[in-house]
């Protein structure tokens, strides 16, 4: 999977200074906001879809959450290379061009399991999608190599900078299968992105909590968050329950000798992995979910 974009980040780091918190700090943190006056039709309006949720926005426009059906697929690849993959912050850092972001694409959208959709004036406004995966037994702890490009070298994709991005989320990802207990189901929140034009309006948080319900009902025993920003690693550390399971420095990841993440964007030094037990933590997230809701009915 991928990492994913936060409330300050897909919900609001763009072209403006966003501040976020961190032991106690004030940070400002200054991020792409690319595609903001791109408007993305629901080219399936009149699909029957199941609706999770709907709120209003501030200007009273309401907001469907639906989960997506197999047809939305296209949709959904569509609205990732235009709106998260070259905004995140491991994209963002290396330069991903719209060819990247489509051979990413290609790659991550095929693992998912489910997505959920938010909509306004039947425009998609934002997605969070999840991959579930049995995790049969714990792994030995990962080997670090001291160089990567050779393995970079052999994909997945045909585009380079991509495949800096791919290999090094990969291969955090083995902490994952290291860390948490097995046998077990995980569902990887893979990706959560809101568009620009609608950040900072609960959006996302509903978003990830109505994924999060689906997944509970669905039978995982925990949720997984792989977090490459500063925003993302506060989003997760302000949720219950969430436990920091791996940080890998982004400077040691080196590739022919450079470090093309050693200077991120929002100058994160370390990513953040983390897992909830689900089952053990549902009714906090139910509630988290339900006040979201009402807050904004």
């Amino acid at each position: 999977m991928i990492t994913r974009a936060a409330p300050l980040y897909a919900h609001g780091i763009g072209s403006k200074a966003a501040h976020v918190k961190l032991s106690n700090k004030n940070i400002h943190v200054i991020l792409p906001k690319k595609n903001v006056n791109v408007i993305m039709p629901d080219p399936n309006h009149g699909i029957k879809r199941e609706v999770l949720a709907t709120t209003k926005l501030k200007d009273r426009r309401v907001v469907t959450y639906e989960l997506a059906v197999e047809k939305d697929t296209p949709l959904v690849s569509n609205f990732l290379q235009s709106f998260f993959i070259t905004n995140e912050s491991l994209g963002a850092t290396v330069g991903l061009d719209a060819d990247d972001a489509k051979a990413i694409a290609e790659v991550i959208t095929p693992k998912l399991t489910y997505n959920v959709i938010a909509k306004v004036d039947e425009n998609i406004v934002g997605v969070s999608c999840f991959a579930f995966e049995e995790h049969k037994e714990q792994t030995p702890l990962p080997d670090w190599p001291t160089d990567f490009g050779k393995l970079i070298d052999k994909g997945p994709t045909n585009r380079r900078k991509a495949n800096v991005v791919l290999n090094y989320v990969f291969q955090c990802e083995k902490y994952t299968y290291h860390r948490v207990p097995a046998p077990s189901l995980l569902a990887h929140g893979a990706i959560l992105s809101v568009h620009p034009a609608y950040q900072g309006q609960g959006i996302g948080l509903i978003l990830d909590m109505s994924a999060y319900k689906q997944a509970y009902e669905r039978g995982a025993d925990y949720v997984i968050n792989m977090n490459s920003s500063i925003a993302t690693n506060l989003m997760s550390m302000n949720l219950p329950a969430q436990k920091l399971i791996q940080q890998c420095e982004f400077a040691k990841y080196v590739d022919y000798g450079t470090r093309p993440f050693e200077n991120m964007i929002d100058g994160a030094k370390t990513n953040g992995i983390y897992t909830v037990d689900l089952k053990q933590s549902w009714p906090v997230y139910d509630k988290i979910l339900k006040d979201a809701i009402q807050k904004r009915s």
